[in-house]
C-alpha cells in the first residue's frame, strides 16, 4: 500500500481479499469480494494508498481502499482470453491492465476507471520475456517482450518510437526520476556478467551502455532519488 500502514491478503478460498493493519495484523472490517473459481486474485494498491486494483484471470477490478467500495470494473474476460496483471503508475492517476493472449494493454483512469487508450502488442508476451513501467509522470509506459522494448504513450496508445531491438534476456526495467531515460538491466540467467543499458526515452537511442560482473539471477535494482546512481541486488545481496 502507499500507505505502509495497510495492506491487501487474497484469500481465494473464501473468495475474499481482506485489509490489515500492516503493524498488527488487525483486520480493518474491509473487503473485497472475488471469484473463488479463479485464479489467486492479486491486489495491487496505487502508490498514494486511495486505490486498490485486483486483477483475476476473469475480470479487473478498480476499489476504493479505504472503504472496499467497488469504483469501477475495469476489464472483463471475453471468451477464451483472461485478464493478465495490472500496474498504477506512479503518480496514482492510471493504471495500465494486460488484458487477452494477443498483448493487448488498456490504460485507463485510476480515479473511475474510464478507458484512456489501448495499445496492441499483436501476440502474446512469452512467458519469462515480459517486463513492464510505468514512467513517473505515468505518460509513457515500456513494455518488453519478445525480443524488443516497446515505448508507448498512454495518452493515444501509440509507440512514441520504433519498437528496440534487445539482444539479451532483461531481467527488468525502470525510468530515471525526471522520465527521460529508462534503465534496462541485461542479463543471462544464471551465468556472470551483464549490462544496464540507459535507453533516451525521447529518440530510443541506447545513451549508455555499461558492463558490470555478477550473478544477477532474479535481481531487484533501482535509480537513487537524483537519478545519478543504481542500486543491483539479489537475495544473496548487492551486487553493484
Amino acid at each position: 500500500s502507499g500507505d505502509p500502514g495497510r495492506m491487501g491478503m487474497p484469500i481465494p478460498e473464501l473468495g475474499f481479499v481482506r485489509l490489515r493493519d500492516a503493524a498488527t495484523g488487525k483486520v480493518l472490517g474491509n473487503y473485497v469480494q472475488v471469484d473463488p473459481q479463479s485464479m489467486p486474485p492479486y491486489p495491487t494498491f496505487s502508490p498514494d494508498g486511495r486505490r486498490l486494483v485486483i486483477t483475476e484471470n476473469s475480470r479487473a477490478m478498480l476499489y476504493d481502499a479505504a472503504t472496499g467500495a467497488a469504483v469501477a470494473t475495469l476489464d472483463e474476460r471475453d471468451g477464451d482470453d483472461q485478464i493478465g496483471t495490472a500496474l498504477v503508475s506512479p503518480d496514482s492517476r492510471k493504471v495500465a491492465v494486460f488484458v487477452g493472449r494477443s498483448g493487448r494493454v488498456h490504460f485507463r483512469s485510476a480515479e473511475d476507471g474510464t478507458l484512456l487508450a489501448r495499445y496492441k502488442l499483436g501476440f502474446p508476451p512469452e512467458m519469462g520475456s515480459f517486463h513492464a513501467a510505468f514512467s513517473p509522470d505515468g505518460e509513457t509506459f515500456a513494455l518488453r517482450a519478445d525480443a524488443s522494448l516497446h515505448l508507448i504513450d498512454t495518452r493515444t496508445g501509440r509507440e512514441r518510437v520504433a519498437p528496440i531491438a534487445l539482444q539479451r534476456h532483461t531481467s527488468g526495467l525502470t525510468f530515471t526520476p525526471d522520465g527521460t531515460r529508462l534503465i534496462v538491466l541485461h542479463s543471462s540467467f544464471g551465468s556472470p556478467g551483464a549490462e544496464l543499458l540507459a535507453v533516451d526515452v525521447a529518440t530510443g537511442m541506447i545513451a549508455t551502455r555499461k558492463p558490470f560482473r555478477g550473478q544477477t539471477g532474479n535481481p531487484i535494482f533501482g535509480p537513487s532519488p537524483d537519478g545519478g546512481q543504481m542500486f543491483i541486488g539479489d537475495w544473496r545481496g548487492p551486487i553493484y
